[in-house]
């Protein structure tokens, strides 16, 4: 049917062709637009216009067989075509052999096809160079149909999913989560939309997150039909961005902790600069410092010496102090009302104290950064702690008698006595000045040996403290001479305690140097009112003076000084 056609056409164009090289062959070839030759039965050039010289070169030379099966096809009455005759120059024709004067001649048209042909190889090019760069990009295309569900996926697929899982499924079926609520969804956008970040759940079910741009699809009457576009997984480069900006936020925190540790004078201070520091830079609820009591002698090792930030979500101490022997690096504790981060700190391969850091949200783990944060803080708040202990160890040392842990006379009389005795004067009452001495001590130094002597001396400040309350001050001045201080003590209290105290004394005749001269006490009392304007060297007087009337009267006793009585 269709060599039917083509040979109607071209005998009508033969008839007008032939009538035209009748009335004027010259003037023919040269007006016609593109090449044009005219060659005789036995391939003989008779003629020719410029667009057709290179074709008549060709047919001249005999060198195209396909030139030659289209000139014998033309000869034998029958119209031929030959598309895709290369001449010169990458020049590409569409050549026409059309019979003419009664098949003594053939008439070969040209139309100049490189254009055309030319503009589709770079098409297909292009269309093949689009695909391979969609097909091994790490961004996915995508297109949506009018239904609002996937047409068509990169052949790769997305998200750990293949292409096939997305088709007909509507973007929610992926956990579709646009992060800025205010912003369409690029998938059913409307209008053209670059750069949206949205949340997509992988296969795995973890959480992708993607930037998309779209264009919208709208049909003639415009309704719109869908949507195509492309998504980038910009996930790791995210995780790559935070990680970095934590890695920031904990070097120039840890800069500033060593500056504080550097420069703070006050240790104490030191700790209590650093947790705020950490609690405002790191938006934890709150953080305390732990350190360990070395003068305890209960079970509990270790004290809280500071806190900061919110304490209704934080963890007992009671439970810290339990992890902080045994913690490795960063650890997180949790019970139902709390979620804490604990880590020991050092000071020379000795655990020295702890940092526990938590917040109010108890449904979300502690990230790897946060774990680490702590476990790089802890390892410079482990010399700040050891700084704060040998602080309080030379305080300890200047405030305290170095062989019964006392205060010392010095800490007793410039410290102590004179904060006390002022607070009553603001507040009123009265309290009690113990002088307590150990009758007969020289000899069991003499008898038993200093060593015995030392026992004796420990076991009294031992039972002083017994005796006293956990507001009252005891010291030993030097010697086997102690003070006590009774704060609120009336002069009847005052008595009472003075005769138990004389009434226990009797546990230190095991120590005696022998039978004859018992180890005892003398104490004498002295009362201090705070509506006196009495001096602190006045009172002591009279407490010395007592004590010293107990031992003119034979040892072993109490007694009130003459204005106490």
């Amino acid at each position: 049917m269709f060599g039917q056609t083509l040979n109607g056409a071209l005998k009508e164009l033969s008839t007008k062709v032939l009538g035209a090289l009748n009335a004027a062959p010259s003037s023919f070839l040269e007006n016609y637009p593109e090449g044009a030759v005219l060659v005789s039965s036995d391939g003989t050039v008779l003629g020719s216009n410029a667009a057709g010289e290179v074709l008549a070169d060709l047919v001249s030379n005999g060198s195209r067989d396909s030139l030659n099966d289209l000139l014998q096809n033309a000869l034998s009455g029958v119209g031929a075509n030959l598309d895709g005759v290369v001449v010169g120059d990458e020049t590409q024709l569409d050549v026409t052999a059309v019979p003419v004067q009664d098949g003594e001649a053939i008439l070969l048209l040209t139309r100049d096809q490189t254009f055309e042909r030319n503009m589709m190889s770079a098409l297909v090019d292009s269309r093949a160079r689009y695909k391979d760069l969609v097909d091994v990009s790490s961004d996915f295309a995508w297109e949506i149909g009018p239904e609002g569900t996937f047409i068509f996926i990169s052949p790769g697929g997305a998200l750990d999913y293949a292409s096939d899982d997305f088709m007909g499924q509507n973007p929610a079926a992926f956990g579709l989560e646009p992060t800025k609520r205010s912003v369409p969804s690029p998938f059913s956008a409307t209008e053209p939309a670059t750069d949206i970040d949205v949340n997509m759940r992988r296969q795995d079910g973890s959480i992708a997150q993607l930037r998309a741009s779209s264009l919208p699809l709208f049909d003639n009457h415009g309704a719109w039909r869908g949507s195509r576009g492309v998504c980038r997984d910009f996930t790791e480069d995210s995780l790559r961005k935070a990680a970095l900006d934590e890695a920031r936020i904990r070097e120039k925190l840890l800069k500033h902790l060593v500056g504080i540790i550097r420069d703070e004078v006050e240790p104490l201070k030191t700790l209590t600069g650093s947790i705020k520091y950490i609690v405002r830079a790191s938006g934890f609820a709150g953080c305390k410092i732990y350190t360990r009591d070395e003068y305890s002698s209960g079970s509990k090792n270790f004290v809280m010496t500071a806190k900061y930030g919110d304490e209704e979500a934080m963890p007992p101490d009671d439970e810290v102090f339990k992890l902080i022997e045994t913690v490795q690096g960063a650890q997180a504790i949790s019970d139902d009302n709390w979620s804490g981060l604990l880590a020991s700190t050092g000071y020379r391969q000795h655990v020295n104290g702890a940092i526990c850091v938590w917040r109010g949200d108890q449904t979300t783990d502690w990230s790897a950064d946060e774990l680490t944060l702590i476990d790089t803080v802890s390892d410079q708040l482990g010399i700040a702690i050891e700084r704060v202990m040998h602080h309080e160890r030379i305080l300890r040392l200047s405030r305290t008698d170095e062989l019964t842990g006392l205060l010392n006379r010095r800490a007793f009389l410039e410290e102590e006595l004179p904060r006390r005795m002022e607070r009553l004067q603001h507040s009123g009452g009265t309290a009690a000045l113990l002088f307590v001495d150990l009758d007969n001590f020289k000899l069991v130094n003499d008898v038993h040996g200093h060593h015995r002597g030392d026992e004796v001396l420990m076991a009294l400040a031992r039972f002083l403290e017994k005796h006293s309350r956990p507001g009252d001050a005891v010291a030993r001045f030097g010697g086997d001479e102690f003070a006590v201080w009774l704060d609120g003590m009336d002069v009847v209290s005052a008595e009472t305690r003075a005769q138990a105290m004389i009434e226990d004394s009797l546990i230190f005749r095991e120590y005696s140097g022998d039978d004859d001269h018992p180890l005892g006490l003398s104490i004498g009392v002295s009362m201090y009112n705070s509506g006196s304007d009495e001096q602190l060297d006045q009172l002591m007087g009279r407490a010395d003076e007592a004590m010293y009337k107990v031992k003119r009267q034979g040892k072993g006793g109490f007694a009130f000084d003459e204005v106490s009585e």
